[in-house]
């Protein structure tokens, strides 16, 4: 968990930024570097999740089709056996 923390920029880094532009570019560009590698890992870890859920979503379809399919045809069982039990 530590090696995502952020880096504190200290007081004589900040001024050496501050007073040279070179520097400050240099720096902004390593920053911008890091939070896209950053936002690049979450990516990643969002599709992974999405590729996960799209597999359990189609997991719960086949169980609800199954479940209403196998409900259908004991209801329907039941009629026949109500509609021809009748005629003994």
């Amino acid at each position: 968990m530590e090696k995502n923390q952020p880096k504190v920029i200290t007081e004589g880094k900040f001024g050496a930024e501050a007073s040279n532009l070179e520097t400050h570019v240099v720096v902004s560009h390593e920053r911008h570097t890091e939070i896209q590698k950053r936002f690049d890992k979450v990516d990643i870890r969002m599709d992974k999740m999405e590729e996960k859920t799209d597999a359990q979503f189609s997991k719960i379809e086949k169980i609800i089709i199954w479940s209403m399919g196998t409900l259908f045809i004991t209801l329907l069982t039941t009629l026949f056996t109500i509609v021809y039990g009748s005629f003994k």
